[in-house]
């Protein structure tokens, strides 16, 4: 917000701390916000136009094509510790080749 806010206080020829308590700048703000000018905004936006209601959840994010990181990601899961404990168990008994 405090990109926003410094374009803001230019744009409307007032100072930065004039900008962060005016009402007129938070309003101007939600409006962007919920317009969908964000990346996120028009990412979810497009999802929802292009998903059933009943379908299952997708998972967000890529998944990673390096074997070391999906080894260690299958290990902890499998064995229910954290990636960095994972990590330090795999190492210590060799057993990623």
């Amino acid at each position: 917000m405090g990109g926003f806010l410094k374009r803001y206080a230019k744009d409307n020829n007032i100072t930065y701390s004039c900008a962060i308590s005016d009402k007129s700048a938070s309003v101007a703000y939600r409006n962007m916000k919920q317009s969908g000018n964000s990346k996120r905004g028009r990412v979810e936006i497009r999802n929802m136009a292009s998903e059933d209601f009943e379908a299952p959840i997708k998972q967000v994010g890529k998944a990673s094509k390096n074997p070391w990181i999906q080894f260690v990601k299958e290990y902890s899961q499998k064995n229910n510790l954290k990636t960095k404990d994972a990590m330090k168990e795999i190492k210590q008994l060799g057993l990623y080749k």
